[in-house]
């Protein structure tokens, strides 16, 4: 081989390494710049309002001390190193015989009580949909050390139950659908409700909130008091705050947590708030065992978590998409329509109370900083 040909093989092989090394470096740069938006302040803004939930700054708090308490975590953050051996089918489902949850209709109980049993494994005896008397006469509520409340926005409540109960019950007029549980599957199943109740529906209002609303609010006395004697009858939305709690509610200032169904504020992080402060106040396991119960928490979350990143090939995902359940069937959205700016105005004024037993609860319950900022953000975006 010639002196020549030994050097355009030499040039041949420095461009060929060149190349490779080019190819290398952009590959790197680009899974680097793919995995830092982990990292990333708008990685952090996607969940912002869901981090700031698990800042649990109030008193009442302070005394858990466990390592997810420590700093505003992530779902990005806490699933980079996660305990992949944690084994949540290993930690044994427990009832939670001194706690109880108010499942007021609508306002995301049925979320909260499958949260505690599927990624908890703690089950909590509910009272739903109506208020228990019994619990309402006694001096000490219930005897329970801990009471969770699931609240939500009065007017919101009220559309979203007029239209749940719209969807599971059968129309009068050829409903196809079998019957059967319609809250399980609405679309296959229909309810054969009380009578009244699918004549104020389907006849007296023809399936619109609107026109019940109006008819709240109407200036003729005999029509705004039957609309309101109807509201008495309809599932879901005859029962408020009031009729939960009673009129006492100071007795229930130290064991009531509520948790408030408000956007953009992170559900499942509230939900997971209750259960730890629940633990601060009733210790219902041993400390060993519950740190455990929550690295089992944090490791099934994370390996969702990641195999959904695996499937949509994505950074992008918020707070509430790593929860391993779908409450989307017990919704009414699909056939929900929002009322006009004046019926709206009315239901405020109509649920005037219900408003100002949020504010005393926001001010004399919340155990957090994100039930006083969720329910503060329903006031001010109704102007109470």
């Amino acid at each position: 081989m010639t002196l020549d040909s030994i050097f355009r093989l030499h040039v041949f092989i420095s461009g060929c390494l060149v190349y490779v090394l080019l190819v290398v470096g952009q590959f790197h740069q680009l899974f680097k710049e793919d995995f830092d938006t982990i990292d990333q302040p708008n990685a952090e803004n996607l969940v912002a309002k869901s981090a700031k939930s698990t800042s649990l700054q109030r008193e009442t708090l302070m005394s858990v001390n466990l390592k997810e308490l420590k700093g505003k975590k992530s779902a990005f953050e806490r699933c980079k190193d996660y305990d992949a051996t944690a084994d949540f089918t290993q930690m044994r489902q427990m009832k939670l015989r001194e706690t109880l949850l108010l499942h007021m209709g609508k306002a995301g109980g049925g979320t909260v009580k499958n949260r505690a049993k599927v990624q908890w494994g703690l089950i909590v005896r509910q009272e739903h949909p109506y208020p228990l008397m019994s619990r309402l006469m006694e001096g000490n509520p219930s005897k329970k050390k801990a009471i969770w409340i699931s609240v939500r926005d009065p007017v919101d409540r009220f559309i979203s139950a007029f239209y749940w109960r719209k969807l599971v019950m059968c129309n009068p007029k050829n409903d196809m659908r079998e019957r059967g549980p319609a809250s399980k599957d609405p679309s296959k199943y229909c309810t054969e409700a009380d009578d009244r109740e699918k004549q104020i529906i389907f006849s007296r209002y023809g399936g619109d909130a609107g026109s019940l609303a109006a008819a709240l609010c109407s200036l003729d006395p005999l029509v705004s008091s039957l609309a309101a004697e109807d509201m008495k009858h309809i599932s879901h939305i005859q029962s408020g705050i009031s009729d939960w709690l009673g009129q006492d509610l100071e007795k229930y200032s130290d064991i009531l947590f509520p948790i408030v169904l408000e956007a953009p504020f992170s559900l499942d992080s509230q939900i997971d708030d209750a259960v730890r402060w629940t633990y601060s106040v009733t210790h219902f396991e041993a400390e060993d065992v519950f740190s455990k119960r929550q690295e089992a928490l944090i490791a099934m979350e994370c390996q969702h978590f990641l195999s959904t990143q695996v499937e949509r090939n994505s950074t992008e995902i918020n707070a509430a998409s790593i929860t391993l359940y779908d409450d989307s069937r017990h919704s009414s959205a699909s056939i929900k329509k929002s009322l006009s700016q004046t019926d709206e105005a009315c239901m405020v004024k109509f649920f005037s109370s219900e408003y100002n037993l949020l504010r005393h609860m926001r001010n004399r319950f919340c155990k957090t900083d994100t039930c006083y900022d969720a329910i503060q953000a329903i006031l001010e975006r109704r102007k109470k």
